[in-house]
C-alpha cells in the first residue's frame, strides 16, 4: 500500500530489505532482488508524481476561470493589448469567431491600413504581438495584415543598431524587452510561410550576443560590445530575472530561426530528482533526420552555442524567482515559458520545475473574478498568465502552424497539389522552372485557356546577366505586361518585381493601374520595397480610380527626384 508521502522507490525498496534478509542465500532470489532494485530506480518518484501539466485538473480549472474573466474584460485601448487577450482566449477556446478574437482582427486591419499614423517605440511590442496573432489565426486570410504589419516592424528597428528600442530616449541603444517580441514575430512568420531577411535577423541575433552580461544575463537597454569575443559589464541594476529571459530566449529562436543549431535531441525528462529518463523516440527517424544547413554564415554557432550555456547557468544559479517581490511577474513567466519551450526543443530535455513554481504561485494568486493583477492592466497580466498555463509556445511549437492555402484572385489552382506547400501565407507549388526565354515565348504565343492548365509558368523570371539578353527579355515582359492575359501581366508583374532594378519603376508604376486589384498590389509592394518607402504613399488594397491616380501622381514624382530624365508609359 503507497501510503500519503511515501514514495513508490520507498515502497519497493523496504520490500526488497526485507525479502533479501529472509532469503540472501538463495542464488536465484538474488537475482530477483537485483531486478527489484532496477525497478525501483526505475519507478517515478512521489515529487515526480505530483507535477503540473496544462492538462492537470487545477490548471485547467484556472484557465477556465481566467478565460472567462477575459471574456468579460473591458476591452484594451492599445492594438498589444486586444491580441494579448485574443490570443489567450483563441488558444484555450480554439474561437475563431470569438468576439474578442473578431474585434482584435479588426484592430490589426485598422492599425496595419492606416499609413498616416504615426509610430512610436512601444509599437514595437503592439506590432510584435499582432503579427504572432495573425499567425496563429489564419496567416493566408490575413496575409496583406501581416505583410503590412513586418513592415512596419522593419520600419521601427535600428538598422545601425541591429535590434529594436525606443527612438526618442534610449536613442543610441536597443532595448531587450521590445526585441524580444521582433524576434518572436520574425520566427512566427517564418512558420508561417511569409519571407524573413536572414540577414536582418544575424544583425540582430548578433546584437543578442555583444550584449550579455559575462554572468549571462542580460539588462534591459543593452551595452554592445566592441569584441565578439568579449562581454562588457551591463547595468546591474537593470539585469533581472524577466530581461535575462527575454534574452536567452531571444537567442534560442534566433538560433532555431537561423538553423544554427543541430537537430533537435530525444526527447528525456529531468525530474525533480535529478534524474533523467529517456522519452522513446523512433530510432530510424532519429538517423534519418540530417543536421540543417545554417541560413547565415553571419553569426558564429559556437557563440551561439555558448551564450546559451552561460545563460542557462546563470538561472540555475539565481533560480527562477517566481514569487511576488519579481518585478513584472506574469510578464516574465510568459518569457520564461517561451525560453525553456526553445531550449526543450534544442536540448530535448524538460524541466517540470519552473512549471510547477508557476502553477503553484499562480494557484494562490489568482483573484476570486477569475484574474491575476500585476504591473500591468489586468487582462494583460492575466492573459500572460493563460499563455503561461497552457504552455503556449510549446504548443505553437508542437502543433506547428495552419497550413491554409488559396486562390490568387480567385483564379484556378493546379491539379496535383501533393507537394504544395505555404510561401507568405499563399499555397505554392514546388519550382518547375524552364529557360526564361522559352517560358518567355510560350507566353507571348499561348491563349488564356493553355495558361490556366499551366500553372508552374506563372512565377517570377530569372533574367539573363548579358545585358544584350536581359534588354530583350525586359522588352517582352513590357509587352505582357500590356497583354490582355491576366496570366501573362502576373507573370510580368512579379518578375519586374524580384528584379529590384530600378530602371523597372516606369513599369510598375504603370501596373498600378492594372484591373485586377491583386497585380496593382504586387505593383504598390515592389515600388515600396525598392524606394523603402514602406508605407508609399497610401494605396489600399483595393483602390478607386481617384486614391490610383493620386498614388501614380505621387510615385512619379519620387521617381523623378531620382532620376529627372524618366520617361513613363501612357
Amino acid at each position: 500500500m503507497l501510503w500519503h508521502g511515501e514514495s513508490m522507490n520507498e515502497v519497493v525498496t523496504g520490500e526488497v530489505a526485507m525479502f533479501s534478509r529472509r532469503l540472501w542465500y538463495a542464488p536465484w532470489k538474488c537475482a530477483i532482488l537485483v531486478v527489484l532494485l532496477l525497478l525501483a530506480n526505475l519507478l517515478p518518484t512521489h515529487s515526480d508524481l505530483l507535477a503540473y501539466t496544462p492538462q492537470n485538473p487545477e490548471v485547467l480549472a484556472m484557465r477556465r476561470k481566467a478565460v472567462a474573466y477575459l471574456e468579460k474584460s473591458p476591452s484594451h485601448k492599445q492594438l498589444g493589448g486586444k491580441c494579448l487577450v485574443a490570443m489567450a482566449i483563441h488558444k484555450e477556446l480554439n474561437a475563431d469567431q470569438h468576439p474578442k478574437v473578431l474585434e482584435a482582427i479588426e484592430a490589426c486591419r485598422k492599425f496595419s491600413a492606416d499609413k498616416s499614423r504615426k509610430l512610436t517605440g512601444p509599437d514595437v511590442y503592439s506590432v510584435g504581438i499582432a503579427i504572432i496573432f495573425l499567425c496563429g489565426i489564419d496567416p493566408a486570410r490575413y496575409h496583406t495584415e501581416i505583410e503590412d504589419l513586418l513592415a512596419i516592424l522593419e520600419s521601427l528597428r535600428k538598422p545601425n543598431i541591429g535590434a529594436w528600442g525606443y527612438p526618442d530616449k534610449h536613442a543610441n541603444s536597443c532595448d531587450t524587452s521590445m526585441t524580444q517580441y521582433g524576434v518572436l514575430c520574425y520566427w512566427a512568420a517564418h512558420e508561417a510561410g511569409f519571407q524573413i531577411d536572414f540577414d536582418v535577423a544575424a544583425a540582430c541575433c548578433n546584437w543578442l550576443l555583444r550584449t550579455q552580461d559575462p554572468s549571462g544575463a542580460w539588462s534591459y537597454q543593452g551595452k554592445v560590445s566592441g569584441s565578439e569575443t568579449t562581454r562588457i559589464t551591463q547595468d546591474k541594476f537593470e539585469i533581472r530575472h524577466s530581461m535575462a529571459a527575454a534574452g536567452l530566449s531571444s537567442v534560442y529562436i534566433m538560433a532555431d530561426l537561423l538553423s544554427l543549431v543541430p537537430k533537435p535531441r530525444p526527447k528525456k525528462v529531468r525530474t525533480s530528482s535529478g534524474a533523467v529518463r529517456p522519452v522513446e523516440q523512433n530510432k530510424q527517424d532519429e538517423q534519418d533526420t540530417p543536421d540543417r544547413k545554417p541560413r547565415t554564415n553571419m553569426v558564429s554557432k559556437e557563440r551561439v552555442s555558448a551564450a546559451m550555456k552561460l545563460g542557462d547557468k546563470w538561472f540555475v544559479g539565481e533560480g527562477f524567482a517566481i514569487n511576488g517581490k519579481t518585478p513584472a511577474l506574469h510578464y516574465y513567466m510568459y518569457a520564461l515559458e517561451r525560453y525553456q519551450s526553445f531550449r526543450e526543443k534544442v536540448t530535448g530535455e524538460e524541466q517540470p520545475d519552473w512549471y510547477d513554481a508557476g502553477v503553484n504561485h499562480l494557484i494562490g494568486t489568482q483573484r476570486p473574478d477569475g484574474s491575476w493583477s500585476g504591473k500591468h492592466a489586468q487582462q494583460v497580466d492575466t492573459s500572460f498568465a493563460v499563455l503561461f498555463l497552457l504552455r503556449s509556445t510549446q504548443k505553437t511549437i508542437k502543433g506547428g502552424q495552419p497550413q491554409t492555402g488559396f486562390l490568387i484572385s480567385g483564379h484556378r489552382i493546379p491539379r496535383d497539389t501533393t507537394n504544395m506547400f505555404v510561401k507568405n501565407g499563399r499555397l505554392e507549388a514546388p519550382s518547375r522552372k524552364k529557360a526564361t526565354d522559352e517560358v518567355l515565348a510560350m507566353l507571348l504565343r499561348t491563349d488564356e485557356s493553355e495558361l490556366r492548365s499551366s500553372f508552374d509558368l506563372l512565377e517570377e523570371l530569372e533574367l539573363s546577366r548579358d545585358p544584350g539578353q536581359r534588354a530583350a527579355q525586359i522588352a517582352k515582359l513590357r509587352r505582357l505586361l500590356r497583354a490582355g492575359e491576366y496570366e501573362k501581366r502576373l507573370v510580368a508583374i512579379k518578375t519586374f518585381t524580384s528584379t529590384r532594378d530600378l530602371d523597372q519603376v516606369p513599369a510598375l508604376i504603370y501596373a498600378l493601374s492594372d484591373p485586377d486589384f491583386e497585380i496593382k498590389k504586387m505593383a504598390r509592394d515592389g515600388l515600396r520595397f525598392m524606394s523603402r518607402k514602406f508605407y508609399g504613399y497610401g494605396l489600399v488594397d483595393e483602390p478607386d480610380k481617384e486614391q490610383e491616380k493620386a498614388a501614380i501622381l505621387n510615385w512619379q514624382k519620387w521617381y523623378l527626384s531620382i532620376k529627372p530624365d524618366a520617361e513613363f508609359w501612357n
